[in-house]
């Protein structure tokens, strides 16, 4: 399955900002003195296929906890409503 996939947090180190650029979030430095990057709003531009429950496993292990509905996954590393 096909999903769209976004994040909680808004703010990232150079670290997560990497790992999330993998999955094809961009990012814009806001503080150069601490090496923070705030991610750029996209809306259905980021997305991931994950077939089968170890997939699903593996991402969690690399991204930790989910939030998962039936056609969308927001990685779960920040503030929700």
């Amino acid at each position: 399955m096909i999903f769209d996939l976004y994040t909680a947090g808004h703010t990232y180190d150079e670290e997560d900002k990497n790992k999330l650029e993998l999955l094809g979030f961009e990012f814009t430095e806001v503080d150069s003195e601490h090496k923070l990057y705030e991610k750029m709003e996209q809306f259905g531009d980021c997305k991931i296929e994950i077939n089968s429950l170890s997939e699903l496993m593996e991402f969690i292990d690399e991204f930790g906890s989910l939030v998962i509905d039936k056609d969308t996954i927001w990685i779960y590393d920040g503030y929700m409503e």
